[in-house]
């Protein structure tokens, strides 16, 4: 069974436009209790969203709507968080931790890092972490370290192409000989940036820059509507925005083709899977449907 008919087996509440898979009141008020939900993330093939609050994680199976809590003292310490196909990622200061999603009883991995970590995701099958004097790179099969050249940062960072791109009030990239530049100056912003294949880009005032992977700017995407907008979304396929009024907009890259939908819930963040939504609405997880031509 896909997961468009499990979602209208198990969801009660559909539209002409959308149809969505909400918790159980009690269920999501646990959720609430234990917010700012920080980080959020659905899994398509194991239809698992993973989330992650102040104190907590969180296992929404969204195939029978079960919940599960796991309290980890790690939680209540992080800094940033990264997944693989079978550990979630969790930083503190100068410490790194791997949590196994089938498990979720042990700390399976652990390691110290030398410095101060500012940034950490993942790049091919690697874990890339950024200090305040290097960029490591992390093998999470046997956790072997590869460091590569020292670059002094004091940012949230991401690393992308040949740059580290530091983001918290604008964008600032340093080179491999350590040399920084910023490149977009911003008092507000502080999310970080959306990477793609080619590109980088960066939310700001209600527009969108558009950096090659070499730090110039190649387009601004202001809103140019009367309606601000709650969350987007940017890949390699889809650009996604959601306006203040729940509508969605979809720009197709490959088509060129845009598709309109009104969804349920204004969300604060979310994640394009196809015509699968997943988002946070008031660090509510939800799943919209939409609607299939």
């Amino acid at each position: 069974m896909n997961i468009i008919a499990i979602l209208l087996a198990i969801t009660l509440s559909s539209s002409a436009f959308s149809s969505y898979l909400r918790l159980p009141p009690k269920k999501e008020q646990a959720i609430k209790q234990d917010a700012p939900i920080e980080h959020f993330h659905w899994d398509p093939q194991t239809k698992i969203m993973w989330l992650i609050g102040s104190k907590s994680l969180w296992r929404w199976n969204t195939s029978n709507n079960k919940l599960q809590k796991v309290r980890h003292p790690i939680i209540k310490v992080k800094t940033f968080v990264s997944h693989t196909d079978d550990y979630i990622w969790i930083s503190t200061k100068n410490r790194l931790v791997g949590i196994d999603k089938a498990e979720l009883k042990e700390v399976t991995h652990s390691i110290e890092i030398g410095g101060e970590i500012y940034g950490l995701h993942e790049w091919g099958n690697k874990l890339i972490i950024n200090t305040n004097h290097a960029v490591i790179s992390v093998n999470p099969a046997d956790l072997s370290q590869y460091e590569k050249k020292p670059r002094q940062i004091s940012r949230p960072s991401y690393f992308g192409g040949r740059f580290l791109w530091s983001y918290e009030k604008g964008l600032q990239i340093t080179d491999k000989h350590g040399t920084s530049k910023p490149i977009l100056k911003c008092s507000t912003g502080k999310d970080k940036p959306a990477f793609t294949q080619n590109s980088v880009i960066y939310f700001c005032k209600n527009k969108f820059y558009r950096f090659s992977m070499n730090g110039k700017l190649i387009q601004v995407i202001p809103n140019l509507g009367a309606t601000k907008i709650s969350a987007w979304s940017f890949d390699d396929l889809t650009h996604s925005f959601q306006f203040q009024n729940k509508v969605l907009e979809v720009f197709d890259l490959k088509s060129e083709n845009r598709q309109t939908f009104l969804l349920h819930h204004k969300l604060d963040k979310l994640e394009v899977h196809g015509s699968i939504i997943a988002g946070l609405s008031n660090n509510i997880p939800v799943l919209e449907v939409l609607p299939t031509p």
